[in-house]
């Protein structure tokens, strides 16, 4: 009876762990901003459905900016599909802030560095994939 219940116990074990041993660091870097004033502002997103919510966002980050560089660290991530998106917040604020025929005040990225010529990117032109290995993502901000 005590190999019965020690096995079911390292099944039940195994279980709740395997989750957390399929997540990897995700790092999102940034060179050549155009001033250290301020902060990045980084949203991690799941889907289609809450992407580029900033209160939706499944993980935010806010990176310091040294030397016109700048990482937002978002430790482990589990395995799955997900998009960044990002914004220079000069003077700290803490939503993106939008002029003139909707366009944003403050210099965007996202991550894959998709086209933004007609508008922001889906979250499908972002998207990337987290697996088994850590992953740093470059994104440009303009």
């Amino acid at each position: 009876m005590y190999k019965i219940g020690l096995q079911r116990m390292l099944v039940v074990l195994g279980l709740l762990v395997a989750p957390f041993a399929c997540a990897e660091a995700l790092l999102v870097q940034f060179n050549d901003l155009s001033s250290d004033k301020g902060v990045i502002r980084c949203g991690l997103f799941q889907d289609e459905a809450n992407w580029r919510k900033e209160d939706q966002a499944i993980r935010g980050v806010i990176a310091t900016i040294h030397q016109g560089r700048a990482i937002c660290d978002f430790g482990d991530v589990p395995a799955g599909v997900y998009a960044v998106a990002a914004y220079h917040a000069e003077n700290i604020e803490d939503r993106l802030r939008f002029g003139f025929l909707g366009r944003p005040k403050q210099a965007v990225g996202f991550s894959m560095n998709p086209s933004r010529l007609f508008g922001a990117p889906s979250f499908d032109a972002a998207m990337f994939k987290m697996g088994q290995e850590p992953r740093v993502l470059v994104i440009e901000l303009d």
